[in-house]
């Protein structure tokens, strides 16, 4: 309503349209993956590609508060880069396109009205997440239908593509009017969350939850994060051979011979800096809150971050418990894994403080 006002009664040229349309798209894209953390339901089908930075978190069940805002869940984050990054890779070319159009129409975009428009559409986008969150949508949706990209598309077809053809066929004033209305129009339609019917949720009324003992565990065991620290420290050299990380580690040769050598160095040493800050985080939330909970027929992992559940076994089920031993154990750093088998299906814990007190309780 604001960009209709404008270009009906303060004359804003196309140009300026240009401008705050392809801005509000990448508000839009910001706003709808904020949203998408904090969405309630999962859907059936991750189909999460595990080359994804951080895919490992879409099993993750339960959520983080943060301050006065709901929960947060991790599993949503995967979905939330998944979804995005072809629109975040998409926006600065729609971007390139908006310049060299105003560029071609030789018209001056206004500081003023960018200003006044970007700062609208920012306050816009900010009541519809305030309403989100106070009348909580998140509770109804997943993940995938908080992202608004219907909204984002309908922003680079109706509103850039639609100014972008005025800006080129020069029709009368009264057009420009015309497509913000056909853009407002879009914004109607398409600007709430998706809503699907194919939603599943994990609640107290999950069966893991129904069958977890109400009595206390015969006997906890907690991870050595410091152990787990190191372990991924260590790996550290390998990640960078494997995507994503290894996008980080090939900026270090262009770096080193456009820039010469002490670029080179830096731009190495930020690869690697960049490559263990994203081992730990995800290393962090993935399994260094976790603690297993030994009870007389069952074994539950327990995520004391997210304060839930993350899976659990029946004791008579269990096959075999082991030490995994390997070449490595002697150079590679942290605490040796742990191996839970059940008929076809294997757990792998790594990073435990007393392994062996561990394999001894399972055993009895």
């Amino acid at each position: 309503m604001v960009v209709l006002l404008g270009v009906g009664m303060f004359g804003w040229s196309a140009s300026v349209l240009l401008v705050v349309y392809w801005v509000e798209a990448g508000v839009a894209i910001v706003r709808g993956a904020v949203q998408g953390l904090f969405a309630e339901h999962t859907p059936t089908e991750l189909a999460i590609d595990h080359k994804l930075p951080l895919s490992s978190w879409a099993d993750k069940r339960g959520g983080v508060s943060v301050w006065v805002l709901p929960p947060m869940y991790p599993r949503n984050i995967p979905v939330v880069v998944a979804s995005i990054i072809v629109l975040v890779m998409f926006w600065p070319i729609v971007g390139v396109i908006v310049l060299a159009t105003i560029e071609a129409g030789g018209s001056l975009v206004s500081p003023v009205s960018v200003g006044i428009g970007v700062v609208s559409l920012v306050i816009g986008h900010g009541v519809g997440f305030a309403e989100y969150v106070v009348s909580e949508q998140y509770t109804d949706l997943s993940v995938r239908s908080a992202l608004l990209r219907r909204q984002v598309l309908s922003m680079f077809v109706l509103g850039v593509g639609g100014v972008i053809v005025f800006a080129n066929t020069t029709p009368p004033a009264i057009l420009l009017v015309v497509v913000v209305g056909v853009k407002l129009v879009g914004d109607i339609v398409f600007g709430q969350p998706e809503r699907t019917d194919s939603l599943t949720e994990w609640d107290d009324s999950d069966s893991l939850e129904r069958g977890i003992p109400d009595t206390e565990p015969i006997e906890t065991f907690r991870l050595s994060r410091l152990s787990l620290l190191a372990r991924q420290l260590g790996y550290i050299p390998l990640y960078l051979l494997v995507p994503p990380y290894l996008l980080v580690a090939l900026v270090v040769v262009p770096a080193g011979l456009i820039g010469g050598r002490g670029i080179g160095v830096v731009a190495g040493i930020v690869a690697v800096v960049t490559t263990a800050i994203g081992l730990i985080v995800r290393q962090t939330v993935q399994t260094a809150y976790l603690e297993y909970h030994v009870y007389p027929d069952q074994i539950v992992a327990h995520d004391t971050l997210l304060d839930t559940p993350q899976w659990t076994v029946s004791r008579p089920n269990v096959t075999d418990v082991t030490i995994a031993s390997s070449r490595l154990d002697g150079i590679r750093p942290g605490n040796r894994t742990v191996v839970v088998s059940i008929y076809d299906e294997t757990y792998r814990i790594q990073g435990l403080r007393r392994p062996e007190a561990f394999v001894e309780s399972i055993r009895k």
